[in-house]
């Protein structure tokens, strides 16, 4: 048996490991289709603040060497026979196959609208294009940021504080609407704008202005802002690695199954968007997504994905922390506590007095017992005065 990933993020390498955790005798082989090892995309925007490289990987070389795992990082696939079970290389070599895992092989695509083809202007959602603008932080003035999940906000954050000019134009009318309450968000941008970071709310980008390379945008009330840096929060991966209309295919929340091929999918536009996002999904879900689709290739009962206690993200000198569900609603009660000069915030929900979730800024001390909280369904008569203030 030959089991194929093609994939260069923390899920195929999950998927390796779950593979050969239940089967040691079969082989297995890991195509890295952007030519290094498997990395955390979720830590990409730490490259700005000068991570390094070895510091993003999920395993060193010798890991796979020791578990029997075939990396593979010099060959490109440019086409998959279901039937044939085979892949075909660049350079036309058969690769056969009894089980293929694709993670995802084609090119991200920006919005389809003028001037992204533009040098200067990146999504951020893979190694090189994140390299490619942390090559160009320092020759020039001004980023703008489109600001969809926690990664763009950190990516703004990153680029404000090695002096670069940073625009965060956000689509709604506050931050990470799915998420987070606007208190809460109005509060993150305030801290935010304290270190000159500036934000455009109710807006999106349009168009890139400019010759061969990036010198302004436009949005879409018309207005025109000078960057020579454009960060998308959005984009789509490609899959055209082969025709799937003649095939037979099941699929459900985690895969799509043509014959012996897995199409893994993309978690986002399945998991809960007031619990997930694209950070935490990169970071908490993606063990969760291996083993399950490993449990549906070695015919294993299926899995799910819980919600971690906290979610965490740091956003510059912001340490963010998600507990449980964190909107409200108008059957839940909020209590609040919040220092400015600590940069210190707390948000408990509840809901008929017991504890729902809560949102934590730079309060590492609370989150083991509001997780607590959370988890056995406490009352709020149980919560001490030193965690919250006031109801609001």
């Amino acid at each position: 048996m030959h089991y194929v990933i093609i994939g260069n993020s923390s899920f195929s390498f999950e998927v390796a490991q779950g593979i050969r955790h239940v089967d040691q005798a079969s082989e297995v082989s890991l195509f890295c289709p952007e030519g290094v090892l498997p990395y955390y995309r979720h830590a990409l925007p730490s490259l700005i603040l000068g991570m390094a490289d070895d510091q993003m990987v999920c395993a060193p070389n010798d890991i796979y060497a020791q578990q029997h795992i075939n990396l593979v990082m010099d060959k490109k696939i440019v086409r998959v026979q279901p039937k044939r079970k085979r892949l075909l290389t660049e350079d036309k070599e058969q690769i056969p196959f009894d089980v293929l895992i694709i993670e995802g092989t084609g090119p991200f695509v920006l919005p389809d609208f003028k001037g992204v083809q533009k040098q200067g202007v990146f999504h951020l959602k893979t190694f090189e294009d994140t390299k490619k603008m942390v090559d160009c932080v320092g020759l020039t003035d001004t980023a703008i940021v489109e600001v969809h999940s926690f990664l763009g906000l950190q990516v703004a954050c990153h680029l404000r504080k090695i002096e670069q000019e940073v625009i965060a134009v956000v689509p709604g009318n506050h931050l990470l609407a799915d998420l987070l309450d606007k208190d809460v968000a109005d509060y993150i941008v305030e801290q935010c704008q304290k270190k000159g970071l500036r934000f455009i709310f109710n807006n999106a980008i349009t168009e890139v202005l400019g010759d061969a390379e990036a010198k302004a945008i436009r949005l879409k009330t018309g207005k025109v802002l000078e960057s020579e840096i454009v960060v998308f929060g959005h984009a789509d991966r490609q899959q055209n690695l082969f025709n799937t209309e003649e095939l037979f295919h099941q699929e459900n929340d985690y895969y799509t199954q043509y014959e012996d091929v897995y199409c893994a999918k993309d978690l986002a536009r399945f998991l809960d968007k007031t619990v997930w996002e694209e950070s935490f999904i990169s970071q908490y879900a993606v063990a969760g997504h291996a083993a399950c689709l490993v449990a549906g290739l070695t015919k294993q009962p299926f899995l799910t994905i819980p919600a971690p206690a906290v979610r965490s993200v740091q956003a510059d000198d912001l340490l963010i922390s998600l507990l449980g569900s964190c909107k409200k609603d108008d059957n839940r009660v909020a209590y609040m506590k919040a220092d400015y000069k600590t940069n210190l915030y707390k948000k408990i929900l509840t809901e008929e007095n017991v504890v729902k979730g809560a949102v934590l800024i730079n309060d590492q001390a609370s989150e083991a017992a509001v997780a607590n909280l959370v988890r056995e369904a406490a009352t709020i008569s149980s919560v001490s005065g030193s965690i919250v203030d006031y109801q609001g």
